[in-house]
């Protein structure tokens, strides 16, 4: 059976939202409705000259597909070209055929021949990506919060933000990027994801006319049982 790895393009894109609807059923991406949106989102992810999607074919049949990266990371003083990889997902049909394996092997001979000097991703199985070499980056803390716990302090130049002020944000994270180790440049789609979505709030606070911090939230029913309690 011939195997090949090669670049997805448009008519791909339909299949491609398939197979990653069912390796994440949580993106609920089911209907055929759901599928086209997906499908067009994926196209116009394309666009964007950082990501690139390709797919693994089994005698021309799309069996497994991944999205490719490439980032530019503050790494010590140095600017360097980091290859990153998501969306990996192989068809129910074609599991412990070793598609996923192979995508691996391809990400990271593709991101060697380019210069890369590191490559990344979010370890959803450390112990799959541990046989490929990979290793666990720096530990995150997560902390959580009452909103009543919060000082009733000033709120002057707070004001949610929008796209027109996309520029600002980007200034605002690169300032903080040139000085923290390990950071990505903000690619266009992180903006487009940023705002595309209704449930979420950009929050900005500007100093003498500079952006100087912003943050994202969204709120979260905490019950399903009632619409008053959410966090």
């Amino acid at each position: 059976m011939m195997r090949e790895i090669r670049q997805l393009t448009h008519d791909d894109m339909l299949e491609t939202a398939r197979i990653m609807g069912e390796a994440y059923p949580a993106f609920n991406m089911f209907s055929p409705d759901d599928l086209e949106k997906a499908a067009d989102r994926m196209d116009k992810m394309a666009q964007d000259e950082a990501i690139s999607f390709y797919g693994l074919f089994m005698d021309e049949q799309l069996v497994g597909v991944m999205r490719l990266y490439d980032y530019q990371m503050k790494l010590l003083s140095a600017e360097l070209l980091c290859g990153g990889i998501g969306g990996v997902a192989v068809d129910l049909r074609h599991k412990k055929k070793k598609v996923a394996f192979d995508m691996l092997q391809f990400f990271l001979r593709h991101y060697r021949d380019k210069g890369a000097t590191v490559a990344a991703l979010y370890p959803f199985r450390p112990d799959f990506y541990r046989q490929m070499g990979f290793g666990l980056g720096t530990k995150m803390n997560r902390y959580a919060f009452k909103p009543a716990e919060l000082p009733n302090g000033r709120r002057d130049g707070v004001s949610f933000l929008g796209v027109a002020d996309k520029e600002e944000i980007r200034d605002c994270y690169n300032r903080q990027r040139a000085q923290t180790n390990g950071l990505f440049a903000l690619l266009e789609n992180d903006f487009g994801s940023l705002f595309r979505s209704h449930k979420h709030y950009v929050v900005g606070y500007r100093e003498d006319g500079v952006l100087r911090s912003y943050m994202i939230y969204y709120f979260h029913r905490n019950s399903q049982d009632t619409f008053l309690s959410n966090v």
